[in-house]
């Protein structure tokens, strides 16, 4: 999907709900364990995908920003956004299953599309799960193109 991001509406944020830039180390392994939970994988991935989220340090350097949502002080978001000279790539916007339905998901969207007009970019881009979809289509992303990603199992 994508779209124009100056086209992007700049709501404010819900009631109770703060969203910072991760910086350290220990923000990072936050992230990285709270996007597995966004997306309800098993205790030993978040733990695994913390550890290795602790390990990249220069992201930024390489325009990649990650954003951290909390309610009333506890971790309850994710996203991550990717920066190219005029095209934003988002990624990783998870809410967690108790805190959906209360704008936290196009809260964070918006935060990080608008870092990216700030930066310069054009155009937002992103892969749409079924879920995100029509939050996505009412901030005015389209659908480009679809594809089917096949999963073995054992």
């Amino acid at each position: 999907m994508a779209a124009d991001l100056g086209q992007m509406p700049e709501d404010p944020l819900p009631k109770g709900l703060e969203i910072t830039q991760v910086q350290s180390e220990q923000d990072r392994v936050l992230w990285g364990e709270l996007a597995a939970r966004c997306i309800g994988a098993p205790e030993a991935v978040a733990s695994a995908l913390g550890q290795v989220e602790a390990g990249i340090e220069d992201c930024e350097l390489d325009g990649c920003r990650r954003y951290l949502a909390f309610h009333d002080g506890t971790p309850v978001g994710t996203a991550s956004l990717v920066l190219t000279p005029h095209v934003a790539g988002l990624y990783a916007v998870g809410t967690q299953p108790d805190q959906r339905g209360k704008g936290i998901g196009r809260a964070l969207t918006l935060h990080a599309l608008n870092h990216a007009r700030h930066a310069d970019c054009r155009v937002g881009v992103l892969q749409a799960s079924s879920m995100g979809k029509p939050l996505y289509e009412k901030l005015g992303f389209r659908t480009l193109f679809d594809y089917v990603i096949y999963v073995q199992t054992p």
